[in-house]
This record gives C-alpha cells, sequence and structure tokens, in this order.
C-alpha cells in the first residue's frame, strides 16, 4: 500500500456510501486484516492526533501487546515529548498543505532508536474535508548504516588521497603490470613530469643510462616473488638531469592472496648524498686541523687520564697515540710542574667552567718541554664533570725570547745604571774642580784688588777706588755662584757627610734664596742607604724644592724621612696652588718633566712614586725605597 493508496483510501465506495462522518473511520475495521498482515506500521489519526487505528507492526514498535491499546492514545502519551511535538507538527502540515510528507527519522522500536522512512498522507471525506492522516513506515536502519559507513569509507579515502598529495615524497601506485594509476604531487615534483604524462605508462619510463642492471634485476625479481623491495637507484627526470632515488615497492594483494597492485614510494637523494659527502670532506677538514693544528690538544677524563690527543702534541712529545692513551697526564710531568697541574685540574674539577696553567712535559727523549695549558670543563646536565678539552701552547721559544728579554733587560739596567753612575762622576768631578780652581783664583784675585784700593785710596784716586769695590763684589758674587753651581751638581757634604746633612745644608741655601719656610724632619739620624738610593733621594729632593719654588707658589714645605722595614720613605709637602693629579699625564709630551725625572729615578732604583694633589689644597710627593 502506498500513499496514493492510503489518501483515495476514504473516497471508496463502501465509505463514500456512508453519511455520519464516524462512519467512514469505522469502516477501516474492513481493512484491519490487511493491515496487520503488513511488515511495516500503519496507522490512521484524526485531526486531533490521537490514533482512530493502527496494525499489528505499529504495535509491535510501541510495546503494545495488542493494537487495541493504542486506540484514542496520542504521540504524547507512547513517545518522548520531544518526538510527539515533532510528530504532531508533521500531521499539522499535511493537514494543512494536503500534500504527503516523506521524512527520514529516528523512531524507538523496542527501546532502540531505528531509522524509519516515513510517509503521512491526509485523510478526507466524500466532501474532501479533512478527517485525519494516515500514515506507515519502513525501517531504513540498514540503509543508513550503510550509506555512513560509504560516508566514512568515502571521507577516510579523500583523507588518504589528500595525505599522499600532501607528502614530499614520491608515491605511485600500478597495476600487476606495473602501469602507473596514481602519482602525488610529491612525485611530479621529484620527476618533473606532469600527472597527465605519468598515469598509463610503465615506470621503467624514468630509468637510463646509467641506472644499475643490478638494482633492475634484484627490483624485478623480488616483485615476481611477490615480495617488497627497498633500495637506491639512478634514475633521470623530465630535464634529463639524474636524482639518486631511495626507493620502496610493497606488493598489495586481494582477498584471494594475488597481488593486484604495487605502492611505490620514492625519495629523491641527491641532496641528502651530496650534504653527506660535504659532511665528510668537512669532517675530514675539521680532523686534520685538530691532528695539525699549529698547538696541540687534549682531553682528559675525571681521573686525569688521558683520553684523546692531536697529533701535533705526539710529535711534540714524541710518543705514538697508544703510549698515551690511557695514562694520566702527570706521569709525563717534571716533578717540580706537578702541584701546579693538579692546583689547576682541581678547579676544573670543581664548577670552574675555565682553567690555565704552565707545566713542563718530560719528552720521550728526556728533554723538557715548557707548556701553558688552557682548559675548559665538559659537564653533564646535572654538572658532573665528564672530561677537560685543552689547548697547549710549546712555550719553548716564549721563555727563550723571555730570558733574552730579561737579559737584554739586565744589560740595560747595567748601561743605565753606569751611565747614572759616570754622569755622577762626572758632575762630582766637575763640581770639585769647579771649586777647586776657580774659588782660590778669585779670592786670590779679591786680595790683590783690595791691596790696590787701600794703596790708589792712600794716594786720593777715590774714583778708581770705587770701581775696584765694584770689581771685587763681582768677584765675590761670581764665587757664590760658583759654590751654588758645585753644590747643585754634587753637594760635597752627601759624599762627606751623608744624606741628611746635605739635605739640611741644602734646605738652608734655599730658605735663604727663596723666602719659603722649609722644615725637615728624621726619625732616625743615623740614617745610611746605600750609595745609589742616597743619590736617588737627594735628586729627588732637589727637583721638588725647585717645582716648590718654580710653580707651585707655596710659602711653607716640609720634607719627612723615616726609616722602615721595607727600606726608607720621604714625603715632601707643600701647601702650593696645587694641581689635579687624576688628570695629570705623565707620560705626555711637556708634561711635568720634572715630575717624569722623579718617577722614573725611584722606579729606576727598584721604589714607588706617588704623588697627591688637588686644585688648592697643595700637593704631596712620597717615595719609597
Amino acid at each position: 500500500m502506498d500513499a496514493q493508496h492510503l489518501t483515495s483510501y476514504p473516497s471508496s465506495p463502501e465509505i463514500a456510501a456512508c453519511s455520519d462522518r464516524e462512519t467512514p473511520i469505522a469502516c477501516l475495521e474492513l481493512y484491519r486484516t490487511v493491515l496487520d498482515t503488513l511488515p511495516f506500521p500503519v496507522w490512521v489519526k484524526n485531526t486531533e492526533g490521537r490514533l482512530l487505528a493502527v496494525n499489528a507492526a505499529f504495535a509491535r514498535v510501541f510495546s503494545a501487546s495488542l493494537p487495541q491499546e493504542l486506540v484514542g492514545k496520542t504521540d504524547f502519551d507512547i513517545v518522548p515529548a520531544y518526538l510527539a511535538e515533532a510528530y504532531r507538527a508533521d500531521d499539522q502540515h499535511v493537514l494543512a498543505t494536503r500534500q504527503i510528507k516523506v521524512i527520514e527519522e529516528k523512531i524507538p522500536d523496542g527501546g532502540i532508536e531505528k531509522w524509519f522512512e516515513t510517509f503521512k498522507a491526509p485523510l478526507t471525506d466524500a466532501g474532501n474535508e479533512a478527517i485525519g492522516t494516515i500514515g506507515f513506515a519502513r525501517e531504513i536502519t540498514e540503509r543508513k548504516q550503510g550509506e555512513k559507513l560509504r560516508e566514512e569509507q568515502l571521507a577516510s579515502l579523500r583523507l588518504h588521497h589528500d595525505a599522499l598529495a600532501a607528502i614530499t615524497q614520491g608515491v605511485i601506485i600500478t597495476d600487476a603490470d606495473g602501469q602507473i594509476s596514481f602519482a602525488n604531487k610529491g612525485f611530479e615534483k621529484i620527476t618533473g613530469y606532469a600527472q597527465r604524462e605519468i598515469v598509463g605508462r610503465n615506470c621503467r619510463f624514468l630509468q637510463g643510462p646509467a641506472t644499475s642492471r643490478e638494482t633492475v634485476g634484484k627490483m624485478r625479481s623480488a616483485l615476481a616473488s611477490g615480495q617488497q623491495f627497498h633500495g637506491e637507484i639512478l634514475n633521470y627526470r623530465k630535464d634529463g638531469s639524474s636524482f639518486r632515488n631511495e626507493l620502496s615497492i610493497v606488493p598489495i594483494a586481494d582477498s584471494k592472496g594475488k597481488v593486484t597492485q604495487f605502492v611505490g614510494i620514492l625519495r629523491d637523494e641527491t641532496a641528502s648524498k651530496l650534504a653527506s659527502e660535504q659532511l665528510r670532506t668537512y669532517a675530514g677538514e675539521v680532523e686534520d686541523l685538530y691532528q695539525n693544528a699549529p698547538c696541540g690538544y687534549h682531553s682528559v677524563n675525571k681521573d686525569g687520564v688521558f683520553i684523546r690527543i692531536n697529533d701535533t702534541e705526539l710529535r711534540w712529545l714524541g710518543y705514538a697515540r697508544e703510549e698515551v692513551i690511557g695514562r694520566a697526564l702527570v706521569e709525563f710531568l717534571s716533578p717540580a710542574t706537578i702541584p701546579s697541574f693538579l692546583a689547576y685540574f682541581s678547579l676544573l674539577l670543581k664548577e670552574q667552567a675555565n682553567a690555565q696553567t704552565e707545566v713542563e712535559f718530560i719528552c720521550k727523549d728526556g728533554s723538557a718541554l715548557p707548556v701553558l695549558i688552557s682548559a675548559t670543563a665538559l659537564r653533564d646536565e646535572a654538572g658532573n664533570f665528564l672530561a677537560s678539552r685543552a689547548n697547549v701552547y710549546d712555550r719553548r721559544e716564549h721563555k727563550k725570547a723571555e730570558a733574552e728579554r730579561l737579559r737584554q733587560a739586565a744589560k740595560l739596567e747595567a748601561m743605565s745604571r753606569h751611565l747614572v753612575a759616570t754622569q755622577e762622576e762626572i758632575r762630582r768631578r766637575l763640581s770639585a774642580d769647579l771649586h777647586d780652581r776657580t774659588s782660590p783664583n778669585l779670592a786670590a784675585i779679591s786680595i790683590n784688588l783690595g791691596i790696590l784700593a787701600n794703596e790708589l785710596a792712600a794716594r786720593g784716586s777715590s774714583e778708581i777706588t770705587a770701581r775696584i769695590e765694584d770689581t771685587r763684589a763681582l768677584i765675590e758674587d761670581t764665587a757664590a755662584s760658583i759654590r751654588e753651581i758645585s753644590t747643585e751638581l754634587r753637594p760635597p757634604l752627601l759624599d762627606y757627610a751623608g744624606l741628611l746633612p746635605a739635605m739640611e745644608s741644602h734646605l738652608d741655601d734655599f730658605i735663604r734664596r727663596t723666602g719659603i719656610e722649609a722644615t725637615i724632619s728624621c726619625t732616625n739620624r743615623e740614617l745610611q742607604p746605600s750609595p745609589e738610593h742616597e743619590l736617588v733621594l737627594f735628586r729627588i729632593f732637589q727637583e721638588a724644592l725647585t717645582n716648590c719654588a718654580k710653580h707651585a707658589r707655596a710659602t711653607s714645605a716640609e720634607i719627612c724621612l723615616s726609616h722602615q722595614m721595607n727600606g726608607i720613605s720621604m714625603s715632601i709637602s707643600d701647601n702650593g696652588i696645587g694641581f689635579d693629579s687624576q688628570q695629570l699625564n705623565l707620560a705626555a709630551p711637556g708634561n711635568g718633566l720634572g715630575l717624569i725625572n722623579m718617577r722614573e729615578a725611584t722606579e729606576f732604583a727598584g721604589g714607588t712614586f706617588v704623588i697627591d694633589s688637588s686644585l688648592g689644597k697643595g700637593t704631596r710627593i712620597h717615595v719609597q725605597i
């Protein structure tokens, strides 16, 4: 019974003859036997949605023992509200539109939801007035499950297709005879062929003159026996260029075990092979650089045992690699330098990242090899020491150069000392000669002039007498100047009386000449420095007083001498205008020539020279020898 039959049912002769509206509904009992024999649910509702008749299949779906149990009930009495509301809406739509409605919906059947295709049609009387609805439903659960399975299979196929198309490796599918039925974008990109140029062709079109016949034979033999093949083969692109192809072919068999298809996966290894070759070349260069570097390299473990050493260091030591690896580094050190190495290695074993030390290796031939070891500690994630990575520098030439430098420095120092001593001897002699030779003569001239002056005065020659007195005054002034120059060159007291009397004598002359108040104090008057130190201290004292008079504009100065455990200390202070000692650059040309001389003289004598001054606060020079 289809929808057309249901719709036309009320117009049958038996029902059309009835005058009462209820009589056509009652006439449906004539067909109950027919309806009950139908395997699918059938029902009739009035306009209010109440069931007027149902068949046995309908009753079975809704768990009723007899169809009569459901007559008079609404959908709200037999199904959940949300379904009842949907069924009622469908019925009203059919009554309003007088159109058949076909619906696919889930209906509970014995507590299990099943898919049904439902047909609903309006039921009319002879006057074409709607008196209710009639409907039937057939189960389509199996069909819906099949459709769902097909959709899932199609989605899976699309996913696999998209995945194959997206991967960068080339993928092809062939039939059992090797004819290509599918090729992905990766295959097109690797080979340079378009899809239309690939499908339908045999895979052999990628082979060329340099393709290994042996590899091709192995591949065909494996596929003929239904086995997988994996290997590397040289193929050719569309442009004629060759490429290294890592190829994997998998046979696909049907349910009977017959191979129907092959899946091939290609990976272009050209760039990888080139990179590997470059990497091997680079690794060889790095290894050569490590082994033949101009410095030594080695690594030791936490026990100080050699685990690696380069050829350069081995050549220095004169040992073969197997004679060194596995032995403690200290075995190759001179006894005198072992403590230095152990102290350095102890730092590396702790948390220090870098350390260095100078040690002496004893070579295989017994010769000594001075080296500088500069190492970095390698640690695990927990900070535990694993090994050291050390650079080793040959210090033999450095030691020779250092020894030569020290020899030249000592020679230069000896020459400088000799030069200073020679200068001082010349100054001493000049001072003595200037004083001894000129002073008696000038004194004799002054006496003779005095005698002449007396005789001329007796004769009344006053004008000549005055000139003679002027000449005598000039001679006395010249004699005084010669004495001062002699003292500046080399004060005799320094040789005869020592440092302190010479300084006091010079200070008296300084006070007399400049009018600057100055004092000198000494904690030990028996002070007796060496002649060299005595001379340096006196020259600095002289130069400092000269600066005080010429540049400082001081009105007072103070000199202190003291004897300490580590030598003699001298300080010279004034209350002059001072200067910014932090800004003073003694190395700049023209800056503080006297200060430079004082500093160099002090350092030459092995002492320290410190100057402290600030604007408006005077200057203090401290010398320690």
